[in-house]
């Protein structure tokens, strides 16, 4: 009997931690995206700026 709560303890945290990190990922991931978005942007308006003094 111990041993099914045991068992059910480390289940569960087990699911809790894998819970846990799959919020990090999404959250290391969106930041990511959000970087090279943000970089890109910054590269356009750059380029764009670029192309205005050059025309």
């Amino acid at each position: 009997m111990k041993y099914l709560i045991y068992l059910g303890i480390y289940r569960t945290s087990v699911i809790k931690e894998y819970i846990l990190t799959q919020k990090y990922t999404m959250l290391i991931v969106s930041l990511i995206v959000l970087q090279v978005f943000l970089t890109l942007l910054i590269y356009q308006e750059h380029y764009y700026q670029e192309q205005i003094v050059v025309t």
